[in-house]
């Protein structure tokens, strides 16, 4: 079984832990149980962390399922609560290039494949990629997605 190699960075509690086989009907399992989880915890649809973080999770887990996981293994999704919101981890055993930076913009407006790491980069206040050990194929990517914070006052929102 994979486990993903990225410890978080801040104090957190681990909330949500599952292996999902590598399809895009996972993917969308994924999403709609870690939505329920957070319900379940008391966070309210219109909750911004709540709909950043659903809205993470649904990118990262499609490209585990599209480019990350090799035949007969699945993606691993974690989700823990951390100071002032949430992060989201999504590792898988894919032996594929690691996502080090965004795309370039040059990229094709039209096309319907390639936005994932640009809305991760927008929805999450940080994100990274971290290789498993040498020896052990695949990698953990993950986001932190949190509570925004008023500016000072005078400032224009």
């Amino acid at each position: 079984m994979y486990r993903p190699s990225a410890a978080p960075l801040r104090p957190s509690i681990e909330v949500f832990r599952h292996v999902f086989p590598a399809t895009s009907e996972a993917a969308r399992r994924a999403r709609h149980l870690v939505d329920d989880m957070f319900r379940v915890l008391g966070m309210e649809k219109a909750d911004p962390v709540r709909s950043d973080a659903v809205a993470v999770l649904a990118e990262l887990t499609a490209n585990a399922a599209t480019h990350g996981c090799v035949p007969g293994q699945g993606f691993e999704v974690v989700v823990l609560l951390i100071p002032d919101g949430v992060r989201v981890e999504v590792g898988d055993a894919g032996r594929g290039a690691l996502p080090a930076s965004l795309p370039g913009r040059s990229e094709d407006a039209d096309a319907e494949t390639g936005r994932g790491l640009r809305i991760i980069a927008v929805l999450a206040h940080r994100w990274g990629v971290t290789p498993n050990p040498a020896g052990v194929p695949g990698r953990t990517i993950w986001a932190e997605v949190l509570r925004r914070r008023p500016g000072p006052v005078g400032e224009a929102s």
